[in-house]
């Protein structure tokens, strides 16, 4: 009878503790998940707010068919989802956001990119 009460206790805690492992597995992904597309809706809004300004004429604070003189919008650079840069050509905006959480490859951060052009928007998620 008692080794029967040791066993059963033993694997009582052998399922507690695979529950809470599990738990916490699918708290972490969620977490990076959600970052993850924190940064890509918020790319997507950047490219947007670029696109208007391409399409502008000068009159109405544009560059009527070029990106020159576009500048990041400020609460993007430092947000509570990562950081961003951005590389500015003539025709073409690079963007790349740095989240604050750990990525698929578990040694960095969750990392995504963009290119922003006349056509479109392309995002692409590095990690």
């Amino acid at each position: 009878m008692g080794t029967q009460q040791f066993l059963l206790i033993l694997f009582s805690f052998v399922v507690l503790g695979l529950i809470i492992y599990s738990g916490y597995v699918m708290m972490h992904n969620s977490t990076v998940n959600s970052s993850r597309e924190q940064l890509i809706y918020n790319l997507y809004d950047i490219g947007l707010i670029a696109q208007e300004y391409y399409k502008k004429t000068v009159d109405k604070e544009g560059e009527n068919g070029s990106y020159t003189g576009w500048k990041l919008p400020d609460q993007f650079y430092y947000s509570t989802a990562g950081t961003f840069d951005v590389s500015i050509k003539d025709k073409r905006i690079d963007l790349s956001a740095v989240g604050t959480q750990i990525g698929r490859n578990n040694k960095t951060n969750v990392h995504v990119t963009a290119s922003v052009d006349n056509k479109g928007i392309i995002i692409i998620v590095v990690n």
